[in-house]
């Protein structure tokens, strides 16, 4: 995230707000000091994301106008009433996770706001959002066993499906299949193909996903060579199984 445009943006809806510094300071129960650095982009750890979800809270504004330039777009597939609601739902399911403290809750909430930057229009800023998430979760989330990893890994996944919407550039490419591999490295850790929390994240689903943003870049013949080993992979499997049942049924006889 961009702590300068950000801190611009702070300091332009406080302003609209009539808040002062140091007004603005007091509620978000930090120094005037605090906010004239923020507004600068001058703090090294901030704006993580409990201060955002902070700021908004004190500004009376959806997440989105600090993390979007301008007003946002509201493209959805329900129309954009529905848009601006689900924007707004998703907003308030992160302020109540992160005041519930629970990495996992905060981790799926967090998906979800990058879901719907994405959806209006947004994907660096989704996907900027959604690894800024993972990062300071992943320790939280690693030791939460299979609900956790499974909420770090999608995380890693929505930011790679964000970062494919963009215009196709090779550094993009990198990004987005660093952060399936990120995912990946995650999956195999899990062990097998799970369902938590309504993810169905696992090897299977990295995998797909891989494919999908390769698809979604353009890079044809990498996605087809992927999807063609998968598909590879699991007829080798399947053949195994067999073989290893027809030995069981043979020694079962015998």
């Amino acid at each position: 995230m961009d702590r300068g445009r950000i801190g611009r943006r702070v300091a332009h809806w406080r302003e609209r707000r009539g808040f002062t510094q140091a007004d603005f300071g007091r509620l978000m129960g930090r120094t005037r000091r605090w906010v004239q650095d923020l507004e600068g982009g001058q703090r090294q750890q901030d704006p993580r994301i409990s201060v955002l979800v902070r700021a908004v809270d004190v500004l009376r504004i959806p997440l989105e106008q600090l993390l979007a330039d301008g007003p946002p777009e509201r493209l959805h597939k329900y129309g954009a009433a529905t848009a601006a609601q689900a924007a707004v739902v998703a907003d308030r399911a992160l302020a109540a996770a992160e005041r519930s403290g629970d990495p996992v809750a905060i981790g799926a909430a967090s998906r979800r706001v990058a879901k719907s930057l994405a959806q209006q229009q947004q994907p660096e800023t989704a996907a900027e959002f959604a690894v800024a998430a993972a990062r300071r979760l992943h320790d939280d989330l690693a030791g939460a066993g299979p609900l956790g990893l499974s909420t770090l890994g999608m995380l890693y996944l929505s930011a790679a499906v964000a970062t494919s919407a963009l215009n196709r550039t090779p550094d993009r490419v990198r990004t987005a299949v660093r952060y399936v591999d990120q995912a990946a490295e995650i999956a195999d850790r899990q062990g097998a193909d799970l369902n938590a929390d309504w993810t169905s994240f696992g090897p299977t689903n990295t995998a797909l996903h891989r494919i999908d943003v390769l698809a979604r870049f353009e890079d044809g013949w990498s996605a087809l060579s992927l999807r063609q080993l998968e598909i590879t992979g699991q007829r080798a499997g399947v053949t195994g199984s067999r073989n290893a049942h027809t030995g069981r049924g043979r020694l079962s006889a015998e």
